[in-house]
């Protein structure tokens, strides 16, 4: 679930053309702050670097520990904390590269571990965390109506809350999973791809969620119409454990429905029948 607290598009192409700045700051974070960017007011083209050690934490709704729109560079090597409703780690809309080698965590309900629109870049390293709790807070949200994103999982990726699906993605984007997904609430898929994307597989994906045949199941990897499945390589591990839940749902059916010989389909294991792709754990 997509929250949806960005500037106007007309302000952002101002932004983008360099109207209101001409130029750039680059702002560092060292120490312990309260405050959404550590105070500082992004333009385009900053840069907002967190170093180890440093740690932005907001414990009021409705506040994002990082919030930038468009043309950033913006590295995580800190900690990112929130606990109100509506408050993500990282938002940022468009022509951004993220950077997350350190840890976010985040409490409230509809509030993602980061969260962006189009043509945004996010590395997220194989060091770095991502751990939400609440409802509706998926790890790591893009939806991208008009460009495309790029987002690289080597690290973890932790969701407990109902809908919260480890990796969300809406639209153009094109993802390359090599880390850890473990989601536990119900209807959390591991990787929810809509429409038209682009998946390279080669990590670790565990679904516990759904405890009622048919209801709340969470599949491992859900696509939907237009969206390709690259490989599944030999360090995937794909598992679910609710009745019904599937390891690849690929527009909206049970993978060995629609595509007979996925590859590497000896490596995803699940619940949902037909059993032919993924065979019970």
């Amino acid at each position: 679930m997509l929250a949806r607290r960005f500037l106007p598009l007309a302000l952002v192409a101002c932004l983008a053309a360099g109207a209101f700045k001409a130029h750039a700051a680059d702002f560092t974070i060292s120490t312990s702050v309260t405050s959404t960017n550590g105070g500082n007011t992004l333009a385009d083209g900053d840069s907002l670097t967190i170093n180890a050690g440093g740690d932005i934490t907001i414990t009021t709704a409705n506040v994002d520990a990082i919030n930038g729109n468009a043309r950033l560079t913006i590295i995580n090597n800190g900690s990112l904390t929130t606990t109100g409703d509506d408050s993500e780690g990282i938002q940022a809309r468009a022509r951004n590269t993220i950077t997350h080698n350190g840890s976010i965590t985040t409490e409230g309900a509809r509030s993602q571990g980061i969260v962006v629109l189009e043509n945004n870049t996010i590395t997220l390293g194989p060091d770095s965390t991502i751990t939400t709790s609440g409802d509706d807070s998926e790890g790591t949200s893009s939806r991208a109506t008009t460009g495309r994103n790029e987002i690289s999982n080597s690290g973890s990726i932790t969701t407990s809350g109902t809908r919260s699906a480890g990796i969300e993605i809406v639209g153009n984007n094109e993802v390359t999973h090599t880390g850890k997904i473990t989601t536990s609430g119900d209807s959390s898929a591991g990787i929810d791809a809509g429409n038209n994307n682009t998946l390279t597989l080669n990590g670790e994906i565990t679904t516990r969620g759904g405890t009622t045949a048919g209801e709340g199941a969470s599949h491992g990897v859900v696509t939907g119409t237009g969206t390709t499945l690259n490989t599944i390589g030999p360090n995937s591990d794909i598992k679910t454990t609710a009745a019904d839940a599937d390891g690849l749902r690929i527009g909206g059916l049970a993978a060995s429905q629609t595509h007979p010989d996925p590859p590497g389909q000896d490596r995803c294991r699940g619940h949902g029948d037909p059993a032919a792709l993924c065979a019970d754990v």
